[in-house]
């Protein structure tokens, strides 16, 4: 892992496989584009007391790449995972097409 700060292209660039049970690919993509905002505005990526929490879905992000890159963003930040019976309804409706 790298010292250096994470820059804004950095996360623009960054990839993830697709795989069984991974984390919700809106809920990561919503999050990153966030964290994008706020290195484009000069601010630091997180926000101290922030909580990140992504459901695991039937096909998602894997965990691994993407708990790699969010060690970058900030390296002392735990991420909640909810299963998809503990999500919001609707939530559960999108997933399942209802």
């Amino acid at each position: 892992m790298t010292d250096l700060p994470i820059t804004a292209a950095e996360i623009q660039n960054a990839q993830f496989t697709t795989v069984m049970r991974g984390y919700d690919v809106d809920q990561v993509d919503n999050y990153l584009d966030v964290v994008i905002g706020r290195l484009n505005a000069g601010q630091p990526p997180s926000v101290p007391g922030e909580t990140i929490t992504f459901a695991i879905v039937m096909r998602g992000y894997d965990t691994a790449q993407v708990d790699a890159l969010l060690r970058r963003i900030d390296p002392y930040r735990a991420v909640s995972v909810v299963s998809p019976k503990d999500s919001p309804k609707g939530f559960f409706a999108r997933l399942f097409g209802g």
